[in-house]
């Protein structure tokens, strides 16, 4: 079959990649591809050239996660591409095998390079595929250092919990590594939560909220004073997950006793509550939002979109 012919409405060139891929779901059509692989060695260079090249990708590159509004960004302007290249090309034309590098290749070094040097087309622009190629692997080499840079180097959250102590994100992300080091302990330890609200009653000053987490217990509480300002703080547990939650009076915030980032702040006034991961080298996730007359800020070291759906159930 001549190379650009289409079978089951793809492109034979699409056929491998969906196949290399794992992505071809009619047995039939999968089955097709192998009997063509098999019978010309030209597919076959092919085929050996897009598997080593995803191959090498995969091995040298960790997958990162790439933040929502940059991945709609990039998929879109993909979409936008590949929309108008078909606009302005509604037929391919049949490559003849006799033209095509590949026939000419004896050998797969040799052919890599010719197939490198034959133009795609962005638009109406052709562009030699070494260049296209080289410019994706630098933006996603770009990608990579910037992803291993913001996992190794400064996590970017950081800012919101370090100066001044009064800093009520700081406190409780100090305090839950404490908690987990063993360097505080709670003064009551009970999975009992009518004990634990007697404890608190008795010692915060204000009444101190006690949610149900599902699939979490309870495991105890304590409470302390910081700038003459009552603090309470409640330990849960679920296996080796933890869930902190500091509080406090919102009059704290008034007299500035304590303080919340006005970043924060606003939007806690916008959304009801701020969330955030990357607060620390273990990224931890961080939440504070208000109940009632308190101030509330949890810390755990469960993932940030398992602790939304949590969250949800017991603000």
């Amino acid at each position: 079959m001549p190379m650009g012919e289409s079978t089951t409405n793809f492109n034979i060139d699409e056929l491998i990649s969906s196949y290399i891929d794992k992505q071809i779901r009619d047995p039939k059509t999968e089955r097709k591809v192998e009997e063509l692989l098999k019978q010309d060695e030209n597919l076959r260079k092919k085929y050996q050239s897009e598997l080593l090249t995803k191959t090498l990708l995969k091995t040298r590159l960790g997958n990162v996660e790439v933040p929502n509004p940059t991945f709609r960004k990039i998929t879109g302007a993909i979409d936008n591409m590949i929309n108008d290249a078909v606009k302005k090309h509604e037929a391919l034309e049949e490559l003849h095998a006799d033209a095509h590098p590949i026939a000419s290749s004896s050998n797969f070094g040799e052919y890599l390079k010719k197939i490198l040097s034959v133009p795609i087309r962005i638009g109406s622009v052709p562009v030699p595929r070494y260049a296209a190629a080289f410019v994706v692997l630098l933006m996603v080499v770009a990608t990579g250092i910037y992803v291993n840079q913001a996992t190794h180097g400064s996590p970017s959250n950081e800012r919101l919990i370090v100066g001044s102590e009064k800093n009520i994100m700081k406190q409780a992300i100090e305090n839950f590594h404490k908690l987990v080091n063993g360097d505080i302990k709670p003064a009551i330890e009970s999975k009992n939560t009518a004990d634990v609200k007697d404890y608190l009653t008795n010692n915060a000053g204000f009444p101190v909220y006690v949610p149900d987490i599902s699939d979490y217990s309870l495991q105890g509480a304590l409470c302390n004073e910081y700038n003459g300002q009552k603090l309470a703080h409640l330990i849960y547990k679920s296996g080796d997950d933890m869930i902190y939650i500091y509080q406090t009076h919102s009059k704290c915030l008034e007299h500035k006793d304590l303080e919340i980032p006005d970043e924060v702040k606003g939007e806690i006034t916008s959304h009801k509550y701020f969330m955030c991961d990357q607060v620390d080298k273990q990224n931890c996730t961080l939440t504070i939002w208000y109940k009632d007359k308190l101030v509330c800020a949890s810390v755990t070291n469960v993932p940030k979109q398992k602790m939304h759906t949590m969250f949800a159930s017991f603000k």
